[in-house]
């Protein structure tokens, strides 16, 4: 395809064009496929700007900025990524037929940015139903247990918060992040027991349930020693009656 603008084009002027008309931005959704990286950005860039604008204009184009997820560049998939999340609020089934590669972009390899931004992306999507919530959980929780204590952790559970204060989050996801963390908030040093221990806070009816269980295992446990305590005493009994 012959394109309407170069990399040297004025973005301004091809943000306006994108706006306006359909015809420029099938070309730039035809770019994120280009065989240079300089103009998969120009476009991918561009494309971002009008997302935050009106991501309504960029939804027919969902199955080529999906698929520019799989660009090599890490400046392309951030951009794409926050074109999701702007599809986050009108358009979540575009952004459900990404699932799979926002969790390949949570391990991403090259860009903490990009595992940044794939996090939040599933963070607010998940904020939207309970039923996204609890999708969206398998894949939170394989990466906060991935990056614990990495650089990006603490970023990340700023994103929890806000998906877990503000979202409509299913039970079983308050109990498994409640779970999650609990340990941290009980054990944990620093900022980090801080913040697990405001997170688990939103979620107080779990807090309490998990806190109870703990409290039964601890009798159990308990009971169980005194249990093989008591059998080791008798079976030394016997061996003295024996002898």
């Amino acid at each position: 395809m012959k394109y309407s603008f170069t990399i040297e084009t004025d973005k301004d002027e091809v943000i306006d064009g994108a706006i306006r008309r359909m015809k420029t931005r099938r070309e730039l959704a035809d770019a994120l496929g280009a065989p240079t990286r300089a103009l998969r950005e120009y476009a991918s860039d561009i494309l971002q700007e009008v997302a935050h604008r009106d991501a309504d204009l960029l939804v027919d184009l969902s199955s080529e900025i999906i698929d520019a997820l799989d660009r090599p560049e890490s400046f392309t998939r951030y951009n794409i990524l926050v074109v999701l999340d702007c599809f986050v609020p009108h358009h979540g089934p575009v952004v459900a037929k990404a699932l799979y590669q926002l969790d390949d972009c949570l391990y991403d390899e090259e860009s903490k940015i990009v595992r940044q931004e794939a996090f939040e992306v599933l963070c607010h999507f998940g904020a939207t139903t309970e039923t996204r919530s609890k999708t969206v959980w398998e894949y939170l929780s394989g990466a906060l247990r991935c990056y614990h204590g990495d650089p990006e952790y603490m970023t990340m559970l700023n994103y929890l918060c806000d998906m877990l204060n503000n979202g409509k989050v299913a039970d079983s996801v308050k109990e498994g992040v409640v779970r999650l963390f609990i340990f941290d908030a009980e054990q944990g040093k620093g900022m980090l027991q801080k913040r697990a221990q405001q997170i688990v806070a939103l979620a107080p009816e779990m807090l309490e349930k998990v806190k109870a269980e703990q409290v039964e295992a601890a009798k159990r446990a308990a009971a169980a020693a005194r249990a093989a305590e008591e059998d080791a005493k008798a079976a030394d009994d016997d061996y003295e009656e024996l002898d």
